[in-house]
């Protein structure tokens, strides 16, 4: 006997017909629009002060977040090393 059409293997496909496209956007955008000027301006930040660099980590966290898709309560510290290859912001001398 074969299954029906429409039984449960066609639901995961139904599922993500719904998602919304900033979903798959995100990550891209947050890459164009942040990451890309956080390079572009790297050489500025040369040494600063740590409260002038609070704000710019406070960003590339969030931006972090949003590539990596995860909760404001979860660590990205090895994420972010580990899956996204980025180097600390602030190095102690």
């Amino acid at each position: 006997m074969g299954r029906k059409k429409g039984g449960r293997g066609g639901e995961g496909e139904k599922g993500k017909e719904n998602l919304h496209p900033t979903l798959f956007l995100g990550p891209a955008m947050v890459h164009a629009f942040v990451t890309n000027r956080f390079d572009y301006c790297n050489s500025v930040f040369h040494h600063v002060s740590v409260a002038s660099v609070q704000p710019l980590q406070n960003v590339l966290n969030a931006a972090a977040r949003i590539i990596l898709r995860k909760r404001k309560i979860d660590h990205i510290t090895t994420d972010v090393h580990d899956r996204l290859h980025w180097l600390p912001t602030l190095f102690v001398y």
